[in-house]
């Protein structure tokens, strides 16, 4: 890059610099303004700031790269997903926000009682907030090293006091370090603040890049012939690839998944309301899967034709493409703003946990009486012992699409149970702590099957070689079923064990809750509780929302092929289902 882009590589930084600590006086005041904002977020601030705090700067690489590999057909690795969190979106979102919990961690003490209570909070404490915050800042890292070894040509180490250091570990710390500078200060205003900035100026770059690589694919007709010129046109194909990994992607990975993420659950205790907890949920997957995915998959396509002679690595076609098709300063411009995506995920990953390490275990169990100064301090001191942790784990992997794949694995292991917890009545707390415990083993045991158990007696391999899975997505598909598979047993016995909750810690939950479900014997205690919520309600909604998703798939993918009369048409029946999706939402 000439020193013209390295000049506009720093705008964005110091936008987003700038919005966080416009916040770092509001956001000090007290424990309740640091973590959550005073509950004063509206859908589209904490809608957005989730699409934000969740989309790194591995996010445009993996999703151009998943499509060089597999095809268009490889989106659905990705689009998937929004069958589980649309559930997610429209039913937990509530459920979230009607608690008026601190941090989700809390939720333990909500719902059990004793050392069940305790056990399940530590543990969930470690998995879904730590482990979770510490793999988005290690996916960070991980791309920025190869981003700066790409756009900044760094490859040679360098050595500080005595030790060699790679060049683009220097300017990923050196990131991180900015992200921590004003996240640590100005608490979830700022991170807020500065999610919502680089969600803006990404997101303009994304599409800026994507009218460069596509006019000079020659629009829908030169990309098509260039796929078939290449002997590709195969890679045009929309539908899905039918077998292990389609059960995964549309059964198995939506139950795991529908009860979310801590990061993303903790912006739902922030919003204003319930109503608006709903719509940001909303708004978030069509804003991350539809508005902001699309120029990554088209991008990774029109590389195929754009790339042909040089088949650079696939995760890093997309930094191929800024340096050789956008002009100079611009392109300089976007590799900052990738530089942003990962402070911005960085930034809302250190405030996680930090927020969870003080009201989850260090006020409860060792200083319950001090004042919000002190918890202030210690919070931004955990922030900064998580960055250092996420260093760690992305100086021991630099593959960004199988560390994606791991992180999946091990958030989603126990989500059949954090689903079921809300619904029934038997769910305990030792269930809860064993599925968190056995989470992270279960999935490295899966992972890393071949150096266990030997080659040739690798579980995963066997079972996708007996039941026809012979592509990557079928081997993770095999080894997504057996983590799941594994966990679920294991909780499942420990609950069968172990006593229910007593009765009094259940009427607490149901009466602050009122969910629907599996709550007979506590429902006829509660006489006086009126549950508002209703299932079918809520599955008409639900199917209202994945028909709104599917106009707006196909009427995306029409348009990229020139077929505008049909685009046009989808776009606007998926515009009408979402206004009567919202108005219902408003209504409800």
């Amino acid at each position: 890059m000439t020193p013209l882009d390295l000049l506009f590589a720093l705008a964005p930084l110091g936008a987003m610099l700038a919005a966080g600590f416009i916040f770092s006086r509001r956001g000090g005041r007290s424990v309740q303004d640091f973590v959550l904002g005073d509950r004063k977020f509206s859908w589209w601030q904490a809608g957005t700031a989730m699409v934000a705090g969740a989309s790194n700067a591995d996010s445009p690489l993996h999703h151009s790269g998943k499509i060089r590999r597999d095809g268009l057909t490889g989106a659905w690795y990705y689009w998937s997903q929004i069958v589980g969190q649309l559930f997610g979106a429209l039913v937990f979102s509530r459920l979230w926000r009607r608690s008026g919990l601190t941090t989700v961690v809390e939720f333990y003490e909500l719902r059990y009682a004793g050392r069940g209570a305790a056990a399940g909070r530590g543990c969930a404490m470690v998995l879904g907030t730590f482990v979770e915050s510490t793999f988005g800042i290690a996916l960070g890292l991980v791309a920025v090293v190869k981003l700066s070894e790409v756009f900044l040509g760094l490859h040679q180490p360098v050595s500080l006091w005595g030790v060699d250091f790679a060049p683009g570990l220097l300017v990923a710390l050196a990131a991180l370090a900015l992200a921590a500078s004003y996240s640590v200060v100005a608490g979830l205003f700022g991170v807020v603040a500065g999610d919502v900035t680089e969600f803006l100026i990404t997101l303009a770059c994304s599409y800026a890049l994507m009218f460069f690589v596509y006019r000079a694919t020659g629009y829908h007709a030169g990309l098509s012939e260039g796929l078939e010129r290449l002997g590709l046109a195969a890679q045009r194909e929309l539908a899905p690839a039918w077998g292990l990994s389609a059960l995964v992607f549309f059964v198995f990975q939506p139950l795991a998944t529908a009860a979310g993420v801590n990061s993303i659950n903790q912006r739902f205790l922030a919003v204003r309301d319930e109503r608006q907890s709903a719509l940001a949920g909303v708004w978030r997957i069509v804003n991350h899967y539809f508005v902001r995915c699309w120029p990554w998959h088209l991008c990774g396509l029109c590389s195929l034709v754009l790339l042909a002679g040089s088949a650079p690595e696939h995760e890093l076609a997309y930094a191929e493409l800024i340096l050789r098709y956008v002009p100079e300063g611009l392109r300089g411009f976007m590799f900052g703003s990738l530089v942003m995506a990962f402070m911005g995920t960085a930034s809302t990953a250190m405030h996680t946990s930090g927020a969870v390490f003080v009201n989850d275990f260090y006020r409860p169990y060792f200083r319950p009486a001090a004042p919000d100064r002190h918890y202030l301090w210690i919070i931004r001191g955990t922030m900064v012992v998580f960055a250092a942790a996420g260093v760690a784990v992305a100086m021991a992997n630099d593959h960004i699409l199988s560390l994606v794949q791991l992180y999946y694995k091990v958030v989603s292991a126990a989500g059949l149970l954090m689903l079921l917890r809300w619904f029934w009545w038997r769910v305990n707390g030792w269930a809860e702590a064993a599925a968190q415990l056995a989470a992270l083993p279960v999935a490295l045991l899966f992972e890393q099957g071949d150096r266990i158990f030997g080659e040739g007696r690798d579980p995963v391999d066997w079972l996708a070689a007996r039941f026809g899975g012979g592509t990557a997505d079928d081997h993770f598909a095999v080894s997504f079923i057996l983590t799941i598979a594994a966990t679920t047993v294991i909780w499942l016995v420990v609950m069968l064990l172990t006593p229910p909750e007593p009765m009094e810690k259940l009427e607490t939950f149901y009466r602050r809750i009122r969910p629907y479900g599996f709550w007979g014997p506590v429902a006829a205690r509660c006489p006086e509780v009126r549950v508002t919520d209703r299932f079918a309600r809520d599955m008409l909604l639900y199917v209202l929302g994945l028909a709104v998703c599917g106009c707006v798939l196909l009427g995306g993918v029409a348009l990229t092929w020139g077929k505008v009369a049909q685009g046009v048409g989808l776009l606007a029946a998926g515009g009408c289902g979402g206004w009567l999706l919202v108005r219902r939402l408003q209504r409800a």
